[in-house]
């Protein structure tokens, strides 16, 4: 089989499909039955067992295929080549290419620039590779460096509001981040944002949580309902994705110094009931009118 050539790719864009919708069908399906699936279903072909090998094992390949929005799903894939690109050939980009495509079930007409600027990409040193930021973990380390192959293909990391960040694909397409986004999840994000945020100067959290209970204690004011246990999920869900990018944003802007994990363990946590001081005063008004009302 042709590397490149258009029945070669089809070839592999329909062994995509095939691998995709098993995963689909079964999202339980471990590395091993996967191995021993595709020896069958690559038959004599054997260019594409390594790749697929090394593939297979990404947690990213696996979102991959359960991913249902079409940009994330584009975002994945091109970081998911740029990865591999640092492995493998850059003759068999394409077909790579072409078999995550049909994994998504997606018609292989586009422009194969994704898998250029794949191969451009990993020659560029990583963001988060850099010997000036020791403290970070493999795990943000890895995440850092998926984000920054998707900058070095075009893509761009911005903010809503000042706070809240985003991708934009070159084809100018709003990417919000998630769980199951490029940068995967941080659960320390989700956990312990207060920390997190002031370690890097992300101050748009405070004024975020502050704003956001304020709101939630007038409607606990005048409706008796209370929001704060769900505004507190979505506030951690929304950083525990939000991080990687956060981080990645203070460090394009040259801003990679941290506080002491101790320092910010404290001052976050102070800073947050600062935040939450306002809410906490309507909250008790709120609790002393309805229980004093008739």
């Amino acid at each position: 089989m042709a590397a490149g050539t258009g029945t070669g790719t089809a070839v592999d864009q329909h062994l995509g499909a095939q691998l995709g919708e098993l995963m689909r069908r079964d999202p339980t399906l471990s590395p091993q039955q996967l191995q021993a699936l595709l020896q069958d279903l690559l038959a004599e072909d054997l260019s594409l067992r390594a790749p697929l090998r090394e593939l297979i094992l990404l947690p990213a390949f696996r979102r991959l295929a359960l991913e249902r929005n079409q940009a994330q799903a584009a975002a994945q894939r091109d970081a998911l080549l740029a990865e591999l690109a640092l492995s493998f050939h850059p003759a068999l980009l394409p077909r790579l290419r072409a078999l995550l495509q049909g994994v998504l079930g997606w018609d292989d007409s586009e422009a194969a620039s994704s898998v250029a600027a794949a191969s451009i990409s990993a020659r560029q040193p990583a963001v988060a590779a850099r010997s000036d930021l020791p403290r970070l973990s493999p795990q943000m380390t890895q995440r850092l460096q998926r984000i920054h192959t998707l900058v070095q293909q075009g893509y761009r990391l911005e903010k809503s509001m000042n706070a809240f960040p985003y991708l934009v694909s070159p084809a100018g397409t709003r990417i919000i981040p998630s769980r199951g986004s490029v940068a995967g999840f941080a659960w320390i994000g989700f956990f312990f944002p207060w920390v997190f945020c002031y370690q890097i100067r992300e101050w748009s959290y405070f004024w975020v949580t502050g704003f956001t209970f304020l709101l939630a204690a007038w409607i606990h004011l005048f409706t008796t309902v209370s929001l704060d246990f769900a505004i507190s999920i979505a506030i951690s869900l929304q950083y525990g994705a939000s991080l990687p990018y956060l981080r990645y944003l203070k460090i394009s802007q040259g801003q990679n110094k941290t506080t002491r994990l101790s320092t910010s363990i404290l001052v976050g946590f102070l800073l947050s009931l600062l935040a939450a001081l306002p809410a906490t005063l309507v909250d008790l008004l709120a609790e002393w009118l309805h229980g004093n009302s008739p």
